[in-house]
C-alpha cells in the first residue's frame, strides 16, 4: 500500500512516538510510507524507508489550505485530529483514514469550541462514514456515540526501550527528596495547570518534581522543580527508573502512555481516572482533581516504602508487560489492509 501520514507538527510528545512507530514498522514490512508534515522537531528515530515531506506552507493555516488543495498519491492518508481528517475528504474522499489518539473535544475549555468540535465528529464518523481506529477501548465508547463502526488498536512500548535502569547520578542528585516525574504539556486536557497550586503543598525540602516536556515557569508554584526539557528515550527511561513516583494529572486521556512508560521502569503511578487501566491500590493510586489531599496522600504513600508500594509496583510492570509495541504495530497494520481493501471493493 501507499500509506501517507498527514499532520501539522511532528514532535517529541507521547502521539507523535505512536504515529512515527506506525510509519516505520510499515515502511519496513514493505508499504510506501510518506510523512507529510509542517514542522519537524522530534527526539525520535524516523527510518530511512520512511519518506518525510515538508508542507510547503506556514503555519497552521498553511497546513490546512496544503491538505484541501493537493491530492496527494496514496491509497490511504491518516490522520490524528478529527478536525483535519474531515477537511481532507475534500481531495482524499474515501483515502482518509481517523486515527484517534484522544477525543479532540477535551483539547479545549470553551464550550464553544467544544460544540464545533462535538458537530466535526458527527460529520466525519456519522455522515462520511470515516474509518476510524481508536487507541483504547474506553476511547472507543465515548466514539461509538458518532459511530458503531470503531476499530482497536491499543498503544504498546518498546521493552527493550522502557526498562528499569536507575541512574545514580540523578539519585544522587536529589539530596534525600522524593522525585516525583510529571510530564510538561500546557494543553488543557494533560491537567498539568490546573494542579500547580495543588503542588505548593509539598514540602520542598522532602519533594521536588521532575518536569519533562515542556518548561512550567517557576513563578506559576511554589513547589520545587526541575526541568529536564524534551528527552530523548534513553533519558526519559533513566528519569522514570530513578523518580520515587510519577504523576499524571489528565482531566482527559485516550489512553496515557506516559504512565505505561512509567510502569515499565518500577515507577510508581499516581493518576487520575482518565488512565483507565490504573487500578487503584492495585496498580497505582488515583486522585481526584478537586481534592489535592487526594494527590498529596497517593504521593506520600507511593513514596514510602513497605510491602503496599512493592506489590503495587510489581503490578504495574506485571500491567505494562500487557501494551507491547511490536503487537500494535501488527494490529495497526492489520487494521489498514482491511480498510484498504474495503475501499478497494468498494470506490463509490
Amino acid at each position: 500500500m501507499n500509506i501517507a501520514f498527514y499532520r501539522h507538527s511532528t514532535l517529541t510528545r507521547g502521539g507523535d512516538r505512536m504515529i512515527i512507530a506506525y510509519a516505520n514498522f510499515l515502511a519496513e514490512q514493505s508499504h510506501n510510507v510518506t510523512l507529510y508534515t509542517n514542522v519537524l522537531d522530534t527526539k525520535f528515530l524516523i527510518s530511512s524507508k520512511v519518506l518525510v515531506k515538508r508542507i510547503p506552507a506556514r503555519g497552521r493555516l498553511g497546513t490546512i489550505v496544503w491538505g484541501l488543495t493537493h491530492c496527494m498519491p496514496a491509497d490511504l492518508v491518516i490522520s490524528d485530529i478529527i478536525a483535519m481528517s474531515v477537511l481532507l475528504c475534500v481531495r482524499q474522499w474515501r483515502k482518509v483514514v481517523y486515527f484517534a489518539q484522544d477525543y479532540d473535544v477535551f483539547y479545549y475549555q470553551s464550550k464553544v469550541l467544544r460544540a464545533i468540535t462535538q458537530v466535526l465528529y458527527f460529520v466525519g464518523l456519522r455522515c462520511l462514514r470515516l474509518p476510524c481506529l481508536a487507541v483504547s477501548k474506553d476511547l472507543k465508547k465515548d466514539l461509538e456515540h458518532f459511530s458503531p463502526a470503531i476499530g482497536v488498536v491499543e498503544n504498546g512500548i518498546d521493552f527493550h526501550t522502557f526498562f528499569r535502569e536507575q541512574d545514580m547520578a540523578l539519585a544522587e542528585q536529589k539530596e534525600g527528596r522524593k522525585a516525583i516525574v510529571v510530564l510538561g504539556r500546557k494543553d488543557y486536557r494533560k491537567g498539568l495547570t490546573t494542579i500547580l497550586k495543588a503542588l505548593d503543598l509539598f514540602d520542598k525540602e522532602a519533594f521536588e518534581f521532575w518536569v519533562v516536556g515542556e518548561r512550567i515557569q517557576s513563578s506559576l508554584t511554589r513547589a520545587r522543580m526541575v526541568s529536564w526539557g524534551y528527552v530523548d528515550q534513553v533519558t526519559l527511561r533513566r528519569i522514570l527508573s530513578s523518580a520515587d513516583a510519577a504523576l499524571v494529572p489528565s482531566i482527559h486521556e485516550g489512553f496515557g502512555l506516559f504512565a505505561v512508560e512509567a510502569l515499565a521502569c518500577g515507577c510508581p503511578v499516581v493518576a487520575t481516572k482518565a488512565v483507565s487501566f490504573i487500578q487503584h491500590r492495585h496498580t497505582g493510586w488515583i486522585f481526584d482533581l478537586a481534592h489535592p489531599q487526594e494527590l498529596q496522600e497517593g504521593i506520600a504513600t507511593l513514596t514510602r516504602k513497605g510491602s503496599l508500594i512493592d506489590q503495587i509496583v510489581s503490578n504495574g510492570y506485571a500491567l505494562a508487560r500487557e501494551y507491547n509495541i511490536q503487537q500494535s504495530c501488527q494490529d495497526f497494520e492489520k487494521h489498514l489492509l482491511i480498510i484498504h481493501e474495503k475501499t478497494e471493493g468498494n470506490p463509490g
